[in-house]
């Protein structure tokens, strides 16, 4: 019996129904690695993109009833797998989910056992961070009226390309370089995004249009858009879409959890968090080069849900130009942050205050002054289960008879 197999981890060009050929005995699970690379290559040849820890599986070809198990790092795992029929398709899906998903940067071997011989391979995992607690804001702070992002774009006219580098980028943001890129709306000259990070600079005025990266028209149905402010005045020629840096910011709504995103661009970028301006967040993911659009996936742990104000600084030396910003979700499909659908993680460029709650107590001759912030709760008796309610019209601060018998006090969040 022969099976068409390919791992789901290993080069980011491997992807469910691509890439399948057939695997006839023991020995390294082989992938073919994108489009017009017809030579197969073992899946542990080292690639400079390593895949999420969240899972470790793969595609089977021809499988039928028969059965399949796993080993994973010398542990039998097969009654923990995952097997599925991939719909439209007799192909099946074996997947072992990791708890908690395998660590940042670390090497793993994996077995796919099915007729009667194991196939190997090996693979590291992505590095991530985990991005601290206190970085969060509740969820309930985000103003519904504020889906999108807010983006700073900066261009500077010379007579040579600027470096593709992530200094440079912040350099030129901080002002570097004297900025020509039109001015967005904003009073502080930005530009508000109200639906997703779709940027090509084929698309600006004087370019010749032509879609680029993993969302277009064809593909996807979502067409690319202008970089905004591009060009500025001044520049002739290719120089009027190069020299770009931008600033985009927003708060994303984010689970607890394992987060997988990605970029694809044309030059570089840098992830950190934080609001625009502060450039010494954490850094969630950054690289430094000079080259066509490329899916470039990351990962971070969020250890609570909640609004995490996440900053993405995009450059752009000379040639071609593209931004696209994304989640990995389901089988690793790709879907735009702030997208129109129930799966996208939605992003805001505007918060509502968050307020917290604080509360002091002191006695006086005619009764308790209670001093406070937030909303003003009394309970009758702190006997299971406490029942809560608003003091309606309070102000703070509110004053408490002693005649008004036993009861007790505390603020929460308006």
């Amino acid at each position: 019996m022969k099976f068409s197999v390919y791992p789901l981890q290993g080069s980011t060009n491997i992807a469910v129904f691509q890439n399948q050929h057939q695997q006839g005995g023991p020995g390294p699970i082989n992938v073919k690695v994108g489009a017009g690379n017809p030579a197969d290559v073992s899946n542990w040849t080292p690639v400079s993109t390593y895949p999420f820890g969240d899972a470790v599986g793969a595609v089977i070809a021809n499988l039928g009833t028969d059965s399949v198990g796993m080993i994973v790092d010398g542990t039998n795992v097969t009654s923990s797998l995952s097997v599925t029929t991939i719909p439209n398709s007799t192909d099946k899906k074996v997947v072992y989910t990791p708890n908690p998903p395998f660590a940042s940067g670390s090497s793993h071997t994996a077995g796919l056992i099915y007729a009667g011989s194991t196939n190997w391979w090996s693979f590291r995992v992505i590095t991530n961070v985990t991005v601290p607690a206190t970085a969060s804001i509740p969820s309930s702070a985000a103003d519904p009226a504020a889906r999108g992002f807010k983006a700073k774009v900066v261009q500077a006219q010379v007579t040579t390309t600027l470096a593709n580098t992530a200094a440079r980028a912040e350099a030129q943001l901080a002002g570097s370089n004297t900025n020509i890129a039109l001015p967005g709306p904003n009073a502080d000259g930005t530009y508000t995004i109200t639906n997703i990070i779709n940027w090509n600079v084929t698309k600006n005025p004087g370019n010749t249009p032509a879609d680029n990266g993993s969302f277009t028209a064809i593909l996807t149905g979502q067409a690319d858009e202008p970089v905004p402010g591009i060009p500025g005045p001044g520049p002739t020629g290719a120089a009027r879409f190069e020299n770009i840096a931008a600033e985009i910011t927003a708060y994303l709504d984010l689970p607890a959890g394992y987060q997988k995103f990605g970029i694809n661009g044309d030059d570089g970028w840098l992830v950190k968090l934080g609001k625009s301006g502060e450039t010494n967040g954490p850094v969630l993911f950054t690289i430094d080069r000079g080259a066509g659009a490329a899916d470039i996936p990351f990962a971070f742990i969020t250890p609570q849900s909640g609004l995490y104000p996440i900053r993405l600084v995009w450059y752009q030396g000379g040639g071609g130009a593209n931004l696209e910003f994304f989640t990995y979700g389901p089988d690793n499909e790709k879907i735009p942050v702030n997208a129109n659908r129930a799966d996208a993680v939605k992003a805001y460029y505007n918060v509502n205050q968050v307020v917290t709650p604080t509360i002091s107590i002191t006695r006086g001759a005619g009764g308790l002054s209670i001093t406070y912030v937030g909303k003003l709760q009394r309970a009758a008796s702190l006997a299971s289960p406490v029942a809560w309610t608003d003091v309606t019209g309070a102000t703070s601060p509110f004053t408490v008879s002693t005649a008004a018998g036993e009861g007790y006090w505390r603020t929460v969040s308006p």
